[in-house]
């Protein structure tokens, strides 16, 4: 026993550092410490459990044993997944050359622990086989190349030891006294690199539980068809300007269809029509594709989420949200002038913070029932008068107000001794087609493109929307 003690506090004052990001060296004397303890343990295991005159032995050790074998696992599934990320990189490559070894000694220890279930009929016997034939499991899948995800929680008061498996072994949740709840949970995207995809963070974001990157050109269907596999629901952002036929998200949503997804929300996320911008005739054509696969009988369900106008547009140049692009607008607050369609002041539109967006998406997943095909989110409907007289509010000084005549807009000019700068990574030559973006988007306000309807806030009646005004105030205090 006095070996046994050694090894296991041994390897479990390391064992924290092999739950730590297999990416980062810094630990890895750590890791090295913990899977070598623990391969002791089990080599001593096997040879009290083996040895014909042990008769009686201290019932803790079986505990130890499976402790062990559970760190072996990790180390192993965390060694395939790095080696699929990177190929032979430094870290945890000695584990490929020992895994064999390893894997026999945690398959002799659960041959001994079953035949002892069968014996003797200890409950814990047959929990700890249990788990540890599914640890077994999962590390096989990802050596095979499936994704697992491990994390680590605060253990619950009353969990019982060793923990517990979902019904398809895929996910398990094993106690470690003093460690915590280590969760082991299979992604449920999974393909290979030799099927043109692949796992790997993009530059600069960290890794986060749950989340799989998956790298694909959507030009393989039977590879996204796998990709999407037990996949629920798709959400589609491929601009049309990078998708001029149509072909990518069409892939995508006939692999979403052969892959069993339930929902698909196609990449809208902008106008209810799509008059006098020819940008956007891509999500013309995709909305009529789907509607021609549905027509007969729902296949695949789908909504077209329209929220009109972000209205973090109106913040720029400032940063309104983490992860939103902004580029000035033919109403202008940072420089307090605006360009308007003669007789337009009245056209309706609506504005919807991304922030509200995001939140509504995320709560449409979520929702149980089915989703309506026209998704129409409306943040705040207004007139483009009322629109500027909140600029003038917010910004504390009257508009610079440029009135446009609609022949010129409809020749494509926009005559005007400014025109806003337009950067945005989705359309490269924006700045070449400032004159004719502008124009177009006014007379589409005109035409109603940008005035949504309200389904989503039928489905979410509670949900409060962030009014533009509020939002905008909260931007524009205190700024010149």
């Amino acid at each position: 026993m006095t070996q046994f003690t050694h090894y296991h506090i041994l390897a479990r004052l390391h064992l924290p550092y092999l739950l730590k990001s297999p990416a980062d060296g810094t630990f890895d004397p750590h890791k090295l410490t913990t899977i070598n303890a623990s391969r002791e343990i089990l080599v001593r295991y096997l040879a009290l459990r083996g040895s014909s005159t042990t008769n009686n032995y201290c019932r803790g050790v079986d505990y130890l044993m499976f402790i062990a074998a559970t760190t072996l696992c990790i180390a192993h599934i965390n060694s395939s997944h790095w080696r699929r990320l990177n190929g032979q990189g430094p870290h945890f490559d000695f584990l490929a050359h020992q895994r064999p070894g390893d894997i026999g000694l945690m398959q002799h220890a659960l041959e001994i622990t079953r035949e002892s279930w069968n014996q003797n009929g200890h409950k814990a016997d047959r929990n700890i086989g249990m788990i540890l034939e599914s640890l077994l499991k999962n590390e096989a899948k990802a050596a095979s190349g499936s994704i697992f995800s491990i994390s680590t929680t605060l253990a619950h008061p009353l969990a019982d030891f060793p923990g517990e498996r979902s019904n398809d072994s895929n996910n398990l949740s094993i106690d470690i006294p003093f460690v915590g709840t280590i969760k082991i949970e299979k992604e449920r995207a999974s393909a290979s690199r030799s099927s043109g995809s692949a796992f790997a963070e993009p530059p600069g974001i960290k890794r986060r539980p749950h989340v799989t990157w998956v790298q694909t050109d959507y030009q393989d269907i039977p590879q996204l068809e796998e990709i999407l596999r037990e996949v629920h629901t798709v959400l589609s952002f491929i601009t049309t300007q990078s998708d001029p036929e149509n072909t990518v998200q069409k892939n995508l949503i006939d692999a979403a269809i052969q892959a069993g997804v339930k929902r698909f929300a196609p990449s809208e996320w902008a106008t209810s029509n799509f008059d006098h911008m020819p940008w956007y005739q891509g999500k013309a054509v995709i909305r009529e594709y789907l509607q021609e696969i549905n027509k007969e009988r729902k296949v695949l369900e789908y909504s077209l989420f329209i929220p009109g106008l972000f209205t973090n547009y109106f913040a720029h140049p400032h940063p309104s949200a983490k992860h939103f692009k902004s580029f000035e607008t033919h109403i202008d607050f940072q420089n307090c002038r605006a360009l308007v369609l003669e007789g337009g002041e009245d056209d309706r539109i609506t504005l919807t913070t991304a922030q509200d967006l995001a939140s509504v998406v995320v709560k449409a997943i979520e929702y149980e029932g089915e989703w309506p095909i026209v998704g129409g989110i409306t943040g705040t409907e207004l007139s483009i008068r009322e629109l500027l007289e909140i600029g003038e509010r917010v910004r504390g000084k009257p508009f610079n107000i440029t009135t446009l005549s609609r022949v010129d807009l409809e020749a494509g000019l926009t005559k005007s001794s400014w025109l806003p700068a337009i950067d945005h990574p989705g359309m490269p030559d924006a700045e070449a087609l400032a004159s004719k973006l502008t124009a177009g988007m006014i007379l589409a306000i005109e035409a109603g493109a940008l005035d949504t309807s309200d389904e989503w806030n039928r489905v979410f009646p509670e949900y409060d929307f962030t009014q533009a005004e509020e939002f905008l105030e909260g931007v524009w205090r205190g700024r010149e």
